[in-house]
């Protein structure tokens, strides 16, 4: 059975890596996986007849897998990275649209900028202030510049992505 071979190679999986979080973006293993997650809280939920029965969740649960995978927060330096690695792709513009990964922690730095200069509390450092100049950041941005084409391309990601 289909359902069998995919389990065995989790547990392949498992014995290499020390864990059951397959990657969504690791072929169609990643997708097995994420479906079986998608079931089991379909099932929880009393929605829909999940073909996941008590038995394959057993043999899941018997491997240590996890039905739900929370991210660890990112570390503001994990952003920063991934800002870097974001303007180097877009010929050093940091102003990401709201709707990127990015775009609600670029909002943040900038509305900590604004308290910080008024004088009132503040979470962004002098180290963060520098460290943010020094890769060209734009403390303010004019609204709707150049926003429909980068807003297009973040939705046509998303849509990808969803699939």
């Amino acid at each position: 059975e289909r359902w069998d071979r995919n389990f065995d190679e989790l547990c392949r999986f498992r014995d290499l890596n020390g864990h059951c979080k397959v990657p969504r973006t690791d072929g169609p293993l990643g997708q097995w996986v994420k479906n079986q997650r998608a079931a089991y809280k379909m099932r929880a939920e009393g929605k829909k007849t999940s073909q996941l029965t008590q038995v394959m969740i057993d043999r899941l649960e018997s491997i240590e897998f996890e039905w739900e995978i929370k991210d660890p927060p990112m570390t503001w330096d994990e952003k920063l990275d991934m800002l870097k690695k974001y303007a180097e792709e877009n010929g050093g513009d940091t102003s990401v649209p709201r709707l990127h990964k990015l775009g609600r922690w670029v909002a943040e730095q900038r509305t900590q900028y604004k308290l910080r200069e008024d004088g009132r509390e503040s979470n962004l450092t002098e180290n963060r202030v520098l460290k943010l100049n020094s890769i060209g950041f734009k403390w303010a941005v004019r609204k709707g510049r150049n926003t429909s084409k980068k807003t297009a391309s973040i939705l046509a990601a998303m849509s990808s992505d969803a699939r």
